[in-house]
């Protein structure tokens, strides 16, 4: 045991002892990577009552680590370049963590899985993927009887669907900055106020408008436009919502769940289109029911949705943010964590900011040499053309 520790040290004490300048690159390279690679914390690290002298020396290496990525209670105050992050130092409180976070606590940030307010608040959120898939292709199987009874032929029952996605490409690209503006609670309320007026819209056409007129159908053409919005905003917002409130370890697997709540909304509507109950000539509007059912649940219950704790730390609403992530995680400790997600939040201010310089603003080494080379080459060619009309002039 002693030859094998004694190897460990070996390998060990060049990595503590060496250059200083090669151990801040290693620190600057591990502020890029940490929070799209959490997995680079080792799932057990070595404490320091089981393995002695060992342990000491890894979890200090592991503690200096983190407090460089900024997990200690100092700022850095040169790294703050604009107008957010100083608002955010005048508003920042003192941390309940005043001492050094240890790798046990970063590791249980990483190893947190499911609860049941968690599961409850996906359930609830994947109400919006779910219509998305199911709008998508609610045409689809009744499209006889629906050309038969609204009197469209085909170029008019085509149109239909590429309005939806119209309404869908509009309602992706608008979503975004009233995401970050409001939060992702309104956003989520938002596709739900959509998709009830796109369900009122068809049962309006379907049973109070004349379909012999021939510009009637215009009337089902905004019904599903405005469907298409609303599944353009939850597919923007969902999965941005569903990563925000899960935890690490688990993340990508309920990410994986929009897409497979939007197939399972696909199937459901081509088996509803399918049952002969829908195929009646005076039932096939109850095929878009679900756009008025849903959404209702999804508002009744609006009061139980968590928001983005990642969203009320960019507000600087860090009590909030505090309660959100114990009521999901459904621990009172919940300091690691909300380190975890500030650490995320600073890292992309960051890169925003750099972005906002001249040079700064290229965040890969090869835009930055390629930056530099086309500075040098117009410098020379300035320099070259310079000495040319001075030896003419000269001349």
């Amino acid at each position: 045991q002693q030859q094998n520790q004694q190897q460990q040290h070996q390998l060990i004490e060049p990595q503590l002892n060496g250059n200083n300048e090669h151990k801040d690159d290693n620190y600057h390279s591990q502020v890029e990577i940490v929070p799209a690679a959490p997995l680079a914390i080792p799932p057990t690290a070595p404490s320091n009552g089981n393995m002695g002298n060992m342990g000491s020396i890894n979890n200090e290496a592991y503690i200096d680590s983190l407090d460089d990525l900024g997990f200690g209670d100092d700022i850095d105050f040169a790294s703050l370049h604009d107008e957010h992050d100083q608002d955010y130092l005048h508003h920042k409180k003192p941390s309940p963590m005043r001492r050094r976070p240890s790798i046990k606590q970063f590791e249980s940030v990483l190893q947190e899985g499911y609860t049941k307010n968690l599961m409850l608040a996906v359930i609830q959120a994947l109400f919006g993927a779910f219509l998305s898939g199911y709008n998508t292709s609610v045409l689809n199987t009744p499209s006889a009887i629906i050309q038969s009874e609204c009197q469209l032929n085909l170029e008019q029952y085509s149109s239909l669907q590429s309005f939806f996605c119209v309404g869908g490409l509009i309602g992706a690209l608008s979503i975004g900055k009233i995401a970050d503006a409001y939060g992702r609670k309104i956003a989520i309320l938002m596709f739900d106020i959509v998709f009830i007026i796109s369900g009122l819209v068809v049962a309006f056409y379907a049973f109070f408008i004349d379909k012999s007129h021939p510009n009637s159908w215009i009337l089902f053409a905004i019904a599903r436009s405005l469907s298409g919005i609303g599944a353009g905003i939850a597919t923007a917002i969902i999965p941005t919502y569903l990563g925000e409130i899960s935890p690490p370890l688990i993340r990508g697997a309920i990410g994986t769940l929009n897409q497979l709540t939007v197939c399972i909304g696909l199937v459901i509507a081509e088996l509803f289109g399918g049952i002969p109950i829908f195929k009646d000539a005076s039932l096939w509007p109850w095929l878009f029911a679900l756009n008025l059912v849903l959404p209702i649940i999804q508002i009744v219950t609006f009061w139980s949705f968590p928001e983005s704790p990642k969203w009320l730390i960019t507000k600087l609403d860090e009590e909030e943010a505090r309660k959100v992530l114990e009521h999901l995680r459904e621990c009172s400790n919940v300091d690691m964590d909300l380190h975890f997600t500030k650490l995320v939040n600073r890292f992309q201010q960051r890169k925003r900011t750099l972005s906002r310089g001249s040079l700064l603003s290229v965040h890969t080494v090869s835009e930055q040499e390629s930056l530099l080379k086309h500075q040098r080459n117009s410098n020379n060619n300035n320099n070259y053309g310079s000495t040319k009309k001075k030896e003419s002039h000269s001349k």
